[in-house]
This record gives structure tokens, C-alpha cells and sequence, in this order.
């Protein structure tokens, strides 16, 4: 979980990681417009996060085996 979280540590990147997580484990997107589009589509709040960071967190999770 250290190694994962790395470059990650603020809450912002914390809240990035666990959201972008939770979307991809449980609501499955089908692509990264998908993607994105439900975590917009969480709360008003998760709009502060670009398309780019989201597929920043996915690169991350996907090179260190959490997805």
C-alpha cells in the first residue's frame, strides 16, 4: 500500500487514488471517457480532478498490480 500510494500522499491524491479505485472496481468503465464520466458524476467536488490526474491514478495503480 506504501509503494502504491508514493507521489500520492496529499489528500487530494489520497482522495484521486481511493476514488478512481472504487469507480474502476465496482462500476467497471468500459473507457477512459466512461471513466471519467462517473467520477464526475459522483459528486460536484470530483470535478476538480482533470481527465489527465484520472489517467495518472490508473497508470499508477495498473504499473504497481492494484488493478
Amino acid at each position: 500500500m506504501t509503494r502504491l500510494v508514493e507521489g500520492f500522499e496529499s489528500s487530494f491524491g489520497l482522495e484521486l487514488l481511493s476514488t478512481v479505485h472504487w469507480v474502476l472496481e465496482y462500476e467497471k468503465p468500459q473507457s477512459q471517457a466512461e471513466l471519467v464520466a462517473n467520477v464526475y458524476g459522483w459528486n460536484a467536488h470530483k470535478t476538480c480532478f482533470s481527465p489527465r490526474q484520472i489517467a495518472l491514478a490508473v497508470d499508477v495503480m495498473t504499473e504497481k498490480g492494484w488493478r
